[in-house]
């Protein structure tokens, strides 16, 4: 089981010969006076496994019925990771979590034979789905014109050969969806619009990258990954109970149109900001599983 740190308070006042002790009517009472957050959140906390191996993955993440998205634990491969389940028999191998912008990486390697149609059912969950950062490299497309984003020639033709893929390069595009001014608060666009995909009348994903930070005026680009955005059910007001102290609850405009929300701790804390998982807390701890050398 992972390491855990642990803090005391010593105290100068105490001695071994004046300890008090609480009678179990008085420890009955404070029990019962708890609040339901923090027991309800001790409850969801023991029914979700988040370890796979010596993993352990941040809520609400987990390998269990309990956790409200749940992984697959793959323990026999070296480091041991989680993956998220797909379509066809398809796995995407989670290269790192990020609980400050609630996101998540898979991996997504170059390939010819994987259709668009099973990629946005293996990479769309019941509370989770692709973010707008992301942008795919599609093959076999019948529209020239739905391109929104431009691939150098050269990069075509290297993931043609890596994947040994037939076909020219003329076939393949790049979909990508320009997020508008976080001013627009749920209008902001945080999920790829998969419409734009399918527009392009494309046949395969040949590949995905994922937009990180602008350095020194040059966009930053993860090649072989696809990021997704994850949420919870109910709106901060109806299901954001869940956030631990020092947390901050978002609401989420999902891309089933329904909105959800996320727990996120305030700047200076670590932590996955939910009262059943570690909460928020000082000091340094991320849970990020870099195998890919991803900022």
């Amino acid at each position: 089981m992972p390491r855990r740190l642990t803090s005391s308070i010593p105290c100068s006042s105490c001695s071994s010969t004046k300890r008090s002790k609480m009678h179990p009517f008085f420890l009955f009472l404070l029990i019962f006076l708890l609040p339901h957050e923090i027991l309800s959140g001790t409850a969801a906390a023991a029914s979700c496994n988040r370890w796979c191996g010596d993993t352990t993955v941040p809520y609400p993440f987990g390998f269990s019925d309990g956790c409200p998205i749940a992984l697959s634990c793959d323990a026999d491969t070296s480091p041991t990771l989680p993956y998220t389940g797909g379509g066809s028999g398809t796995s995407y191998r989670v290269v790192s979590f990020n609980s400050t912008i609630s996101t998540v990486m898979v991996s997504l390697p170059v390939s010819c034979i994987r259709s668009v149609p099973d990629v946005r059912r293996a990479l769309s969950g019941a509370n989770y789905g692709v973010s707008a950062r992301t942008m795919l490299s599609v093959r076999g497309c019948h529209n020239a014109s739905a391109s929104s984003c431009i691939i150098p020639a050269g990069v075509i033709s290297r993931l043609l050969d890596t994947a040994r893929c037939d076909g020219s390069d003329a076939s393949v595009k790049c979909v990508a969806s320009v997020a508008p001014n976080a001013s627009a608060g749920l209008a902001y666009r945080q999920f790829l619009r998969w419409e734009d995909v399918e527009k392009a009348s494309c046949n395969d994903v040949l590949a995905s990258g994922v937009c990180l930070d602008m350095v020194d005026g040059v966009l930053s680009l993860a090649n072989e990954v696809a990021e997704l955005a994850w949420w919870l059910n109910g709106t901060c007001v109806g299901g954001g109970g869940g956030c631990a102290a020092n947390a901050t609850c978002s609401d989420v405009n999902t891309p089933s149109g329904s909105v959800g929300h996320r727990c996120t701790c305030v700047a200076g804390m670590d932590g996955d900001g939910f009262l059943p998982g570690d909460g928020c807390y000082v000091g340094e701890h991320c849970f990020h599983l870099n195998l890919f050398n991803i900022p």
